[in-house]
């Protein structure tokens, strides 16, 4: 990662915006998977670090229950695992909690 924030994976060039100052999980925070359904290629308690994000973004209590997340302000964001600490994933906030 480059100071700015911006990496270079493979032939994928990507550019982290950090929600810590927007109330979310700021860049470089370690955190571990939560809420996994069958199938997640993590599963709980998988770590992390946050390279990251968008949002935030406001769901409604409708929305909320169709994408399965907390009605309100929610972020989703960009970890790096530690089983593959060069492919960034992208995972919805309400997956993620730190430690």
């Amino acid at each position: 990662m480059t100071p700015q924030g911006q990496g270079l994976f493979g032939a994928v060039t990507f550019s982290c915006v950090d929600a810590g100052p927007r109330g979310g999980i700021p860049n470089g925070t370690a955190v571990v998977k939560v809420n996994s359904k069958s199938g997640d290629a993590h599963v709980d308690g998988d770590p992390g670090v946050v390279v990251g994000s968008l949002g935030p973004v406001g769901f409604s209590e409708e929305e909320a229950r169709k994408h399965g997340a907390p009605p309100g302000i929610n972020f989703g964001y960009w970890v790096l695992w530690d089983d593959r600490p060069s492919l960034p994933v992208f995972i919805a906030g309400h997956r993620l909690k730190t430690p």
